[in-house]
């Protein structure tokens, strides 16, 4: 029965750790101003570089996570439901980012317990991880283990949570610019868009000008 109690505890926090992923993912802003420091621009750098956020320590990881889950024990203790099932489920929810992390990184990297609690599916894989990073980018949001994507996925349950938000919020779920559409990224597309209209600028601007100068404006945008 515990054995049972403790698998159920795990499931719930790899489930809650996908929830908070995707909400990162699909309706994280950069401009708002605690979240978008803290957590949107980490979560947009991370898709464009996966490995980055490997090079930094567990306090730097995992502060944020350690501070949520002391709000939660402090609410589970005041309510009179502290037990160990919340405090199972907080450590697994403290060390997400970390369980996340091993899951960018090598077995010569993680060393032989951490890779073998992958190997058992304890831990997430590398390569089941990996396809959350394969465009478009918009599944198996869990980190911490491989069992709940899968059914989460088969479901389409963000789908179907991306329906309701759209149809009480009028809310769509934010431009991933590290995904490729032909060939490039959507951020590559936008410079370059971006440098089109300026380009179509000066050329709108020398045309307004005499026509000498007009010529010479023409001539010198010309490859």
């Amino acid at each position: 029965m515990v054995v049972l109690e403790v698998i159920i505890t795990l499931l719930v926090a790899d489930f809650i750790s996908g929830l908070f992923h995707w909400l990162e993912d699909a309706y994280g802003r950069e401009e708002w101003p605690i979240t978008g420091r803290l957590v949107t621009r980490p979560n947009i750098l991370h898709h464009h570089n996966p490995r980055y956020f490997t090079r930094h320590g567990w306090c730097h990881s995992s502060w944020l996570l350690l501070c949520l889950g002391l709000l939660v024990l402090l609410c589970a203790w005041l309510s009179g439901f502290l037990t160990w099932h919340v405090w199972l489920f907080v450590a697994l929810g403290v060390n997400a980012n970390q369980i996340h992390k091993w899951a960018h990184r090598s077995p010569v990297e993680n060393g032989p317990i951490i890779t073998f609690l992958q190997c058992i599916w304890l831990l997430q894989t590398p390569r089941h991880h990996a396809q959350h990073h394969t465009d478009p980018k918009n599944s198996h949001y869990c980190v911490l283990t491989g069992f709940v994507n899968p059914i989460l996925d088969t479901i389409r349950l963000w789908d179907a949570l991306e329906a309701v938000i759209w149809s009480v919020f009028r809310v769509r779920r934010r431009t991933d610019n590290s995904v490729v559409v032909a060939g490039e990224t959507l951020s590559g597309r936008a410079t370059l868009e971006r440098a089109q209209l300026k380009t179509v600028g000066a050329e709108s601007a020398a045309l307004s000008v005499s026509p000498t100068s007009n010529e010479r404006s023409v001539g010198a945008l010309r490859p």
